[in-house]
């Protein structure tokens, strides 16, 4: 369930899996991080949706909100993403 699609989000952002390309493409935030931090999560509707807080290598604080879909074959992907700068992380 739920720690699966954390787990998923952590391998699909060590990875160069097309999941996270346009992700790579855009924000060095992502890619590169000084820092990343798990946190909560929540349910919509097929989605679960894992909040992840990064530190871009330009010392700006992003979250991530990670769009999770369990596939027919039982592995959670990313099925889409919305990145956006915070004011701070843990904010």
């Amino acid at each position: 369930g739920r720690a699966m699609a954390v787990r998923a989000v952590r391998e699909e952002c060590q990875t160069t899996a097309p999941g996270t390309d346009c992700v790579r493409r855009g924000a060095q935030a992502v890619c590169r991080p000084r820092s990343v931090t798990y946190g909560s999560q929540a349910q919509q509707g097929e989605h679960i949706v894992p909040r992840v807080e990064v530190v871009g290598p330009d010392g700006r604080a992003y979250q991530a909100l990670y769009y999770m879909m369990q596939g027919a074959d039982g592995v959670w992907q990313i099925d889409g993403c919305e990145l956006t700068e915070s004011e701070a992380v843990g904010a």
